[in-house]
């Protein structure tokens, strides 16, 4: 009788070990087969929690994130326009300013540009003010434009200013999440 408990025991130890060996391998399994979307999962809302603070130094007057797309006048052009200027594309997720409102951010390949355009006459209003942007599915600084190096032309019969920045690389990509923030420097 005590020889056939101590079988069954050890019956009972050896099945609990597969067990536990098979749920270790399903879990392994699991976090490989899920990795890149469990971590841009968590990465991505709190990069959104974040995004007021993410790579700006004093206080912001201005926060904007949008998601880029390409533009259906032309297809090489990549980034956010609200269609006050031109045809609208992109989407502007959440924005939050009293006196900077962006009306587009977007990349023109044929002049190596980077093109923000924000309404009314902000040439005197951005001065001493840096945009800052960051990719919030990466969590890293993509461009930066200081207002007092980058002149901004104001178009007196559309109500809007200019600022463009030379690029040679598209710093926008097709569905991809920006957020940026305007503040002194």
């Amino acid at each position: 009788m005590r020889l056939m408990l101590r079988a069954s025991r050890g019956a009972a130890l050896v099945e609990y070990g597969i067990l536990i060996g098979l749920i270790a391998v399903l879990a392994i399994a699991a976090v490989f087969s899920l990795g890149g979307r469990v971590q841009t999962s968590f990465k991505s809302p709190a990069a959104t929690l974040g995004w007021f603070n993410d790579g700006v130094s004093g206080e912001a007057v201005a926060r904007y994130r949008f998601r880029a797309a390409q533009s259906p006048d032309n297809p090489q052009i990549i980034g956010f326009n609200d269609g006050y200027v031109g045809t609208a594309y992109g989407t502007m997720e959440e924005s939050s300013f009293t006196d900077l409102e962006l009306l587009s951010a977007q990349y023109i390949p044929q002049m190596n540009q980077i093109r923000v355009t924000m309404a009314g006459d902000t040439v005197s209003t951005a001065a001493g003010h840096r945009l800052s942007c960051i990719d919030l599915s990466l969590g890293d600084p993509f461009f930066t434009m200081d207002f007092d190096t980058v002149p901004g032309n104001y178009d007196f019969f559309n109500g809007y200013t200019s600022y463009g920045i030379v690029s040679t690389e598209a710093p926008f990509s097709l569905d991809q999440e920006l957020a940026c923030t305007v503040a002194k420097k």
